[in-house]
């Protein structure tokens, strides 16, 4: 059968829609009395001329014939879902904020999918009738049966299978008589599920004890039409239940709504947890983790979405499955109400999975997939849920997410193998571990994936894992095979890492592009200008102790050293080959600009202070006081008298 009904999805454009209808009721099994046919005949003729007209223009599109082909009928937003109309003015002031803390990280599941976890039905078929949101109501009620199995009677222990378990729709819808209730025509979660509250009158018309139970199809079958006057004439539906086996599998909360009085004068409690709701923005990280967070745990979620109008409406009308919906968000608004069942990977996309209330012959066994942030079809706005009634409030540890049957028609993407512990991911293939292999020794942190080196996004190995920043900011690059970029307590000798300024990169030494360390930072000149040469490095300091040679490459930066060099002078503590003109006498490797005895010794350009002349000498005729040792007179004085050399005598004595 699944052969045959592929075939003729492909060729269903060469089909007449008298022909298509013949083949269509035998494939759905579908028949009418002579009253209904021509209206679903005109139905079904309407979409599948849509349809048709699709395909011409892109073959691979992923529709067809769809069991509900015969009963798709355009209602205004307001009236099909019947959210949007309620948003405005209810679901705010009926809710309790989410009392849930999101699970670490590291406890959410890579994927989930609640019928593999074996705690959500089959999608049923709402047919004709605007009810969408009692059967995503009543998608809640199962889910919350079924994961409160263990602790329920025996009565509903025999019931909570996920294969079998069916609460009754047309019990929720007929005895759903409020102020905002509209049968057919439109409802909402939140008042659906806030008519329950036990002491909660005041929505209900004419006032009565609230909705004590939720109900079996089999007491009550879906039959909306047959019970239409009754809830029009506002006959409400007796449960068939004992009522020793009453239940209503949700937990109440304080009610946090502005106006949490208009909602509950009695009770002031509600079961319905708001997560998101918002006309102006679409799920956000936060939001997306939390969402994770209660579909790990095994929690439905009811959100809501805009079929619309056009192509995208005829797209998603007639879906029948294996590819990822999307149609952008046009202006936000709401016309149907789905249930959020599971995540993961499709296609290699991260998708959620949704349940929809259009038969199992619609789409992959009547669900579908939206990629995650996307906004599709405006369906990331709205997420409101109830918590099991006896779900564990203080667990932090996810739901087993079971079998993994990935063996649906169309499904979620393979999950990599489970591991205890630790895993290595080479080229695709999981390896299990207690501990990380010493060749792959780094462990990326969440995941508990053994690396042998990290990634771009947390480069920094600290204390086993790898990290965005190492918390002392200072790291070491450990070169091999891999590199890696190892966090340490501190650096003797660093550089600033260009791309995070608040990152010291240790050396072993500063390199020659940046010799100088100023408070361990290597840079290309010491702010103070004075440094001193240790162990090959050239390291800062306030001031030169004792004296300096200026750098030649750097005039502006001093080495500082203990003492000269042999044949060097000091002039204002500075090393020098020789005295400047300012300060020219060397007096014991000291520039001056006068010798204390008053005697020197002209070597070149070198003026070397002496005690005394030993043997004869020249005033300087630039400084009067201070004499030239000579070995003998010069031509310009060649007369030598008392030791000096002088143009002439005095005492007309002569001596050559």
């Amino acid at each position: 059968m699944f052969v045959f009904v592929c075939l003729l999805q492909s060729n269903i454009v060469d089909l007449t829609c008298e022909d298509a209808f013949v083949i269509y009721k035998q494939m759905f099994n579908k028949s009418y009395n002579q009253q209904d046919e021509q209206m679903h005949f005109d139905i079904f003729c309407s979409n599948f001329k849509d349809v048709v007209e699709l395909l011409i223009t892109d073959p691979n599109l992923p529709i067809g014939l769809v069991q509900m082909m015969d009963s798709y009928v355009d209602r205004p937003v307001q009236q099909q879902g019947g959210l949007h109309q309620m948003k405005a003015v209810r679901n705010d002031y009926c809710s309790a904020v989410n009392p849930l803390p999101d699970l670490a990280s590291d406890k959410i599941h890579p994927s989930v999918d609640l019928r593999e976890m074996g705690l959500m039905t089959p999608t049923k078929a709402q047919g004709l009738c605007g009810c969408c949101y009692a059967f995503q109501t009543m998608a809640i009620m199962e889910n919350g049966v079924l994961r409160d199995k263990k602790n329920l009677n025996a009565f509903w222990q025999a019931k909570a299978d996920a294969s079998t378990l069916n609460l009754s729709e047309q019990y929720l819808l007929s005895n759903s008589i409020c102020d905002s209730c509209s049968y057919c025509g439109g409802g909402n979660f939140v008042i659906e599920t806030y008519i329950m509250v036990p002491g909660n009158k005041q929505q209900l018309t004419p006032p009565r004890n609230p909705i004590p139970t939720v109900e079996l199809n089999e007491n009550y079958p879906y039959a909306y039409a047959t019970y239409q006057a009754n809830w029009t004439s506002k006959i409400y539906l007796p449960s068939k239940l004992a009522p020793e086996n009453y239940l209503l599998p949700i937990k109440l909360f304080n009610n946090s709504g502005q106006y949490a009085a208009w909602c509950n004068q009695a009770a002031k409690v509600t079961p319905v947890v708001k997560i998101f709701d918002d006309d102006a923005s679409t799920f956000n990280a936060t939001t997306i983790a939390t969402l994770k967070s209660y579909l790990s745990r095994g929690i439905a979620v009811a959100i809501s979405m805009l079929v619309g109008s056009g192509d995208p409406k005829t797209i998603f009308n007639n879906y029948r499955g294996g590819a990822i919906l999307h149609n952008p968000c046009p202006t936000w608004a709401m016309d149907h109400a789905v249930t959020l069942v599971g995540y993961g990977k499709k296609s290699g996309k991260d998708v959620w999975v949704i349940k929809n209330s259009w038969g199992e012959w619609w789409g992959d066994k009547g669900f579908f997939f939206f990629e995650i942030g996307k906004n599709s079809y405006c369906s990331e706005q709205f997420a409101y849920t109830s918590i099991p009634k006896y779900f564990d409030m203080t667990e932090t540890t996810p739901y087993d997410r079971g079998t993994l049957k990935r063996d649906l028609t169309y499904t979620l993407d393979s999950d990599p193998v489970i591991c205890n512990n630790y895993f290595t991911n080479i080229s695709g293939t999981i390896q299990c571990y207690n501990i990380c292999p010493q060749t792959y020794p780094i462990i990326l942190s969440g995941s508990k994936q053994c690396q042998d080196k990290c990634p771009n996004a947390t480069p920094y190995y600290e204390t086993g894992a790898c990290v965005e920043k190492c918390t002392s900011g200072s790291y070491s690059v450990e070169t091999g095979q891999t590199q890696t970029l190892v966090c340490q307590a501190s650096c003797v000798f660093f550089v600033l890492n260009a791309s995070n300024s608040n990152s010291h990169q240790c050396l072993p030494s500063c390199p020659a592009a940046t010799p100088y360390s100023d408070a361990g930072l290597c840079s290309a000149r010491c702010v103070s200008g004075n440094y001193s040469s240790a162990s090959g490095s050239f390291v800062c300091q306030g001031a030169c102790a004792k004296v300096f040679v200026t750098n030649a490459s750097n005039a502006n930066s001093k080495q500082c050293v203990d003492s000269c060099q042999a044949g060097q002078v000091t002039s204002a503590q500075e090393c020098l080959s020789s005295c400047p003109s300012a300060a020219p006498f060397n007096d014991s490797t000291a520039c001056v600009a006068r010798c204390s005895s008053g005697a020197y010794l002209a070597a070149g350009s070198n003026l070397t202070c002496v005690s005394s002349c030993t043997e004869i000498y020249v005033t300087n005729a630039s400084n009067s006081n201070s004499k030239q040792c000579l070995s003998s007179c010069p031509d310009a004085t060649p007369y030598y008298e008392t030791g000096a050399c002088v143009v002439s005598v005095t005492i007309g004595a002569t001596r050559s």
